[in-house]
């Protein structure tokens, strides 16, 4: 899990690939034709990070949203992205055409 400063998403996945290819002739021409296709499904998952124990780290002044401006600071990482959680998933596609002139 991300856990700390870190903030990766990091699904299961699920994937499915068909391809197949074929040569034909084309004006006296030798190509052989591939085609491929692959789904790949991320499994959903959500990520909560918790507030350390006491007070949150002292923001610079003037500021009042939750921050931490240490690098070396142990926790969770309020001031970026990922505080204090999120869901991930989807659908990732993909298709390619492969075409070889045989001569």
């Amino acid at each position: 899990d991300s856990s700390g400063r870190s903030s990766y998403v990091d699904n299961e996945r699920l994937g499915l690939s068909l391809g197949g290819g074929r040569r034909v002739e084309l004006g006296g021409q030798r190509l052989d034709v591939d085609l491929g296709m692959q789904l790949q499904g991320l499994v959903p998952r959500t990520v909560h990070k918790e507030l350390p124990e006491g007070e949150p780290p002292a923001c610079a002044e003037g500021v009042s949203a939750l921050c931490d401006e240490s690098p070396q600071a142990p926790g969770a990482q309020f001031g970026g992205p990922g505080f204090p959680g999120w869901t991930s998933g989807g659908y990732l596609l993909s298709a390619s055409v492969d075409v070889r002139w045989l001569f």
